[in-house]
Parts: structure tokens; C-alpha cells; sequence
């Protein structure tokens, strides 16, 4: 039998930047689709990551870093004759953000992915009173994503997102709205102006290096909140969607859909706070 141990871990070689989660589980669902055409076992390693202690780790197995190989950027072209290589037998351990194809995204791909990322008890728990103080019923989560540099600014307006969530979702869905977002000061504002559940857990990029414990563990724990939504709407900064959210809906097979909006306005967020507090 042949296997590949997929590891995340918080140092490359090839790349300045690890991969974030997104990453990582974009290229684990490649992988799971590829281990469903090329006949191999795929193993997802997490235990080279602070993410890890969230997770119910897979003891069977362990992979040294040192026998780690990349296939980021130009390299994951490399990839499918890399596996083809891989003899009977053989245990090999990489890291890869490949894209899949959408199109071959299965349950076999689904419960390969999940049976393995499943939240320690501590997640569980912490997620669970979450979703208990929202509501006994069904949920969704408004997720918006800024880019990485502004992740800690204090200026997100965004007027037609506003609108989007006037016109779209609370006529529909009430409170039982979650917003997510890596900038926690337009999570707040959004939660405060409109009554929705404020959700106080930091964000990281969790290919950062840097990252607090507790920024970690809160992360995981808005993971946990969108697996067990009904639906999720988000929006990017980026011109593409927000791998954090789009994989996790992918995994779980959550209703996904991405807001493609393209903001008129970024005036400075502070002058937003005090018209906001001039019209409650």
C-alpha cells in the first residue's frame, strides 16, 4: 500500500509565506481526489502546527520534517508524476496547496477530509455554547475577509456589504446571523448595528509564525461555528474567494455563496463609527 502524510507546519523551504488553513486544506482535498484515482492512502498531519492541540490527533502514524517535500507556486505541476513514482510500501510526507477540480468533489472526498479534521473536545464545547446562546435552530454566517495587511486596521466601510445584508439576509434569517471576519472591528460594528450576535474570538492567518495561542484556539473555534452552519455568505477583499471559508463549506458540504460585490467606498472607518453612533 502506498500513503502520503499531507503536513501542515509552520516553516517552508520554498515559499517566504506557509500556507494558512485555506491553503493547506485546498490542497488536501486535491490530494484526496487524487488518492481516489492513483490508489493511495492520504494521511493529514497537523501535529507540526499549534493548530494541532485543537485537533484529535491521528496517532497511528508520524512524520519527521526533515522528509518533507513542497509543491507550492510552479512546483505543484510536479505533483501528479511525483505520486505516480511513489513505490508499494512507501510513506511519503508533503506540503501542497493544489488546486482541485471542483468537479470531482465527492462524499468519498468529503468524508476522507473530514474524518481527519475533527475538533478536539475543547473546540467542541467551546463552539457548542456558542451556537446554544444564538439559538436552538439553524444559522448562518455572514464571513468577511479582508486582505492580510489590514487584518489589525481600524478602516472598513463598506456600505454595499451593509446593504447586502439589510436586503439579502436579515429579512430572511433575523438574528441567527454569525459575522465572521479576520479585522475584528467591523465584526463589532456589524454585530452592534444590527443586534446580531457578537462572536469574540480573535483571527490569524495561521500561516503566521507568530500568532498568540489564544488567537489560534479562537480561530479554530469560528472553523467549528461554519462547519455547522446552513449556509455561508462571504465576502473577499481579494479578487478570489476566501479560502478559509469556501474549503470549509467544501468539507462539510455547506451551502456556499460568495458575495461579489465590489465596494464603492473604503472611507476611514472612524468617521463610519461616528455616524453610526449619531444615527442609534
Amino acid at each position: 500500500m502506498r500513503e502520503i502524510s499531507h503536513v501542515y507546519r509552520t516553516t517552508c523551504t520554498t515559499v517566504t509565506q506557509p500556507p494558512g488553513l485555506g491553503d493547506y486544506l485546498r490542497g488536501s482535498i486535491a490530494l484526496a481526489i487524487l488518492s481516489y484515482e492513483k490508489g493511495f492512502t492520504l494521511h493529514l498531519d497537523l501535529s507540526h502546527h499549534p493548530i494541532g492541540r485543537y485537533l484529535i490527533r491521528n496517532p497511528s502514524f508520524s512524520t519527521h520534517t526533515t522528509e518533507i517535500t513542497e509543491f507550492f507556486n510552479d512546483r505543484v505541476s510536479l505533483l501528479p508524476d511525483y505520486i505516480d513514482q511513489i513505490m508499494d510500501g512507501q510513506h511519503l510526507a508533503l506540503s501542497t496547496h493544489l488546486q482541485p477540480d471542483i468537479t470531482k468533489i465527492n462524499e468519498h472526498v468529503r468524508k476522507t477530509i473530514s474524518e481527519q479534521f475533527v475538533f478536539s473536545e475543547e473546540i467542541d464545547i467551546a463552539s457548542s455554547e456558542i451556537i446554544k446562546s444564538i439559538t436552538n435552530d439553524k444559522y448562518i454566517i455572514f464571513h468577511i475577509r479582508v486582505s492580510d495587511d489590514k487584518i489589525h486596521s481600524k478602516y472598513r466601510n463598506i456600505p454595499d456589504l451593509y446593504s447586502y445584508l439589510e436586503k439579502k439576509l436579515i429579512p430572511e434569517w433575523g438574528n441567527k446571523i454569525i459575522v465572521l471576519s479576520n479585522n475584528a472591528e467591523i465584526k463589532q460594528v456589524l454585530s452592534t448595528k444590527y443586534s446580531l450576535p457578537f462572536i469574540n474570538t480573535g483571527s490569524v492567518h495561521l500561516g503566521s509564525c507568530d500568532s498568540k495561542e489564544s488567537d489560534i484556539r479562537d480561530t479554530i473555534i469560528d472553523f467549528a461555528l461554519m462547519s455547522n452552519a446552513s449556509a455561508i455568505y462571504s465576502w473577499s477583499e481579494y479578487s478570489w474567494t476566501s479560502g478559509f471559508s469556501t474549503w470549509c463549506a467544501c468539507i462539510f458540504n455547506i451551502p456556499y455563496h460568495s458575495i461579489r460585490i465590489k465596494p464603492k467606498d473604503f472611507s476611514d472607518f472612524f468617521k463610519f463609527k461616528k455616524y453610526f453612533k449619531s444615527k442609534s
